[in-house]
């Protein structure tokens, strides 16, 4: 039997997810835009869903049934945080890049 990450509900979670967000244009506008979030997010929701999962099952005393739900909400929180964090790194390091090849391609 599969345990953890690697269990059938994750699996069908996954697969729902991806038939949700593969015509995302024909969602309403306020459920369109969360799902895009999360897709841009998913990575490092999954990541960090690890860290939340082995946090809240060793410390918290929430009921079993509400544990799945709020491992999502902090991961999605913390990796759009995450995001957030690292969007004005990533273009301040682009930019210098791109000055650079330019640079190169002028000599």
């Amino acid at each position: 039997m599969m345990v953890g990450f690697q269990n059938v509900c994750v699996c069908l979670t996954a697969i729902a997810v991806f038939i949700a967000l593969y015509d995302i244009e024909k969602c309403p506008a306020p459920i369109g835009l969360l799902l895009k979030q999360i897709s841009l997010c998913a990575f490092e929701m999954y990541l960090l869903s690890f860290i939340w999962d082995s946090f809240i099952y060793k410390v918290s005393s929430i009921p079993r049934s509400l544990m799945t739900l709020a491992v999502f909400a902090l991961s999605f929180v913390s990796a759009f945080v995450l995001r957030l964090c690292l969007k004005p790194i990533n273009k301040l390091i682009n930019i210098v890049f791109k000055k650079a090849s330019l640079k190169n391609t002028q000599n």
